[in-house]
């Protein structure tokens, strides 16, 4: 039964640890019949009379992709015919803070960013008692990965260069369980990208005759620039409609990813499903303003509103389209004329390839991206960057 729900929630059932994944390379991989069973297997295998799973320090975290190092490059001894690596300079803890709702990141030197979310990680207190829901694991992972990629955009909007910045989306299956602290590997998916993020993390255990885990051909991020985005991040925490807006960020950053891949329509859905979300904000935050504008009074004398029941319902209803609201906020000087123009050609793009298949160009990708930062400026005050029309806040200042 809680194998079933484990594979109903899309969470996998066997973890590997670093012995799990040397003896699947040995041929001699284990196999659980249960969640249960896979659980007490790590016990045994990775700390005895550890519980690893989903304990209060418990973090999803990811690498940043591309590869790079956060901070400086570590240093690493000459011996006379090559550098030796040091894998404890990669766990060096680069930059951490607490943010709105309890959450907490940390950054470290390899480039792995670990979020944890306090007091609402599920847990359990040992392998003999009730599992946590597997919808509240699922939600638990659901929220780490969107904040993953929220903060993916905030870095983005910091690093102010589309080819310099991080283009790796996080997803399910490339996140690792870690602890908090240190970043010690818990549990990982067993369907990781060809093992790579699981790869980078075993660099700490040591390396060969040439690692390239220990390398890096991307600039660094630097400090002042991963502090300034959890600045950001924190800021997305604490508006008043925080889940979406940090799916709309992801979406942003999913539309960055899709131009540094050249996945032009997967950068134009993304930005358009945003945009028209964010016009809907627009409209009815206009809507809600002018709500009890002056309009005169009735034949009995009675005060007009402005914007009644029907009214209302009539412009936050289907007969709306989007180029409906989007001809109406630019009469009615709500969105800039540049804006008006991008989301018009956006909205004629993203119908002919949702229709006629059409490949959309990689002009009108950037236009999308672009218009999605500018119009998540207005609604959001917040990640407006260069390179997708977005403007970063002053950067980041110590003391």
């Amino acid at each position: 039964m809680l194998e079933k729900r484990r594979r109903r929630s899309g969470l996998p059932v066997r973890w590997p640890t670093s012995r799990h994944i040397a003896s699947c390379s040995a041929g001699t991989e284990p196999s659980f019949a249960s969640l249960r069973q896979a659980i007490a297997w790590w016990r045994n295998v990775w700390s005895p009379g550890e519980i690893v799973f989903a304990k209060p320090d418990s973090a999803i975290a990811h690498y940043l992709w591309p590869p790079r190092f956060v901070g400086e490059q570590p240093f690493w001894e000459n011996t006379g015919t090559q550098p030796v690596p040091d894998p404890k300079l990669l766990c060096e803890v680069v930059s951490t803070a607490t943010l709105a709702g309890d959450v907490h990141v940390r950054a470290f030197r390899d480039g792995m960013i670990a979020f944890s979310m306090g007091r609402s990680t599920p847990r359990f207190d040992s392998v003999e008692s009730q599992l946590p829901a597997h919808d509240e694991l699922s939600a638990w992972l659901e929220r780490s990965v969107r904040l993953a990629n929220a903060h993916l955009a905030c870095l983005a909007a910091v690093i102010q260069a589309l080819m310099h910045a991080p283009s790796g989306v996080a997803t399910y299956w490339s996140v690792l369980q870690v602890d908090f602290d240190s970043g010690k590997l818990r549990t990982a998916s067993e369907y990781t990208t060809g093992g790579t993020r699981v790869s980078l993390w075993s660099a700490r255990e040591g390396w060969g005759a040439f690692d390239w885990r220990f390398y890096r051909g991307w600039p660094l991020v630097t400090t002042e620039q991963i502090e300034h985005s959890f600045e950001l991040l924190d800021l997305l925490l604490k508006r008043p409609a925080q889940d979406m807006t940090l799916l709309r960020a992801e979406m942003l950053f999913r539309a960055h990813s899709g131009l540094a891949h050249g996945d032009w329509a997967g950068a134009l859905t993304n930005a358009w499903s945003a945009i028209e979300g964010l016009l809907g904000e627009l409209l009815g935050q206009y809507i809600e303003n002018n709500r009890d504008r002056p309009a005169g009074n009735d034949e009995s004398g009675n005060t007009l509103r402005f914007i009644n029941g029907d009214r209302r319902a009539f412009l936050e209803g289907r007969e709306m389209t989007g180029r409906h609201t989007v001809e109406l906020l630019s009469l009615l000087d709500v969105l800039p004329f540049n804006l008006y123009r991008a989301c018009t050609r956006c909205a004629s793009a993203r119908n002919d390839w949702l229709h006629n298949q059409a490949e959309p160009s990689p002009d009108v990708a950037h236009v999308a991206t672009r218009a999605l930062g500018e119009i998540f400026a207005l609604v959001e005050g917040v990640l407006h960057t260069r390179w997708s029309g977005l403007s970063a806040p002053p950067p980041f200042r110590k003391g």
